[in-house]
């Protein structure tokens, strides 16, 4: 099927309960706030592997909200950080920031959620 610009424009119109629509309100109420809900969990239990690890890597690289390395062994240090990378992502979903890392991390979360069951769709 040819994508015309009637068609994506006919989409795109608001208030018509178009797929624009339906994406927005999943997004917006579904996936953001299981981002929300679910961090703390989903670094708890990722926090080893080397994704998660690379994620946090480019939410300090990107230094928008300080994340301190880790400068010694010890679950309270840990929690240290994890309670940064949490603060981190927080402050910029609730500035609707379109980072790279934070989109990346996001994608990582919602890619566990519907892999594990915790997301259906």
């Amino acid at each position: 099927m040819k994508v015309t610009s009637w068609s994506l424009s006919k989409l795109s119109r608001p208030g018509h309960g178009d797929l624009a629509d339906v994406i927005n309100l999943s997004v917006n109420d579904i996936l953001f706030p299981y981002i929300r809900e679910n961090i703390r969990d989903y670094l708890d239990a990722h926090w080893e592997e080397e994704e998660c690890q690379q994620d946090v890597g480019l939410l300090r690289k990107q230094g928008i909200v300080p994340i301190p390395l880790e400068t010694r062994d010890g679950e309270e240090e840990v929690e240290r950080v994890i309670q940064a990378v949490i603060d981190n992502v927080l402050w910029q979903m609730s500035l609707d920031r379109k980072t790279t890392a934070l989109k990346q991390l996001q994608g990582h979360m919602w890619r566990a959620a519907y892999k594990n069951g915790r997301l259906k769709g």
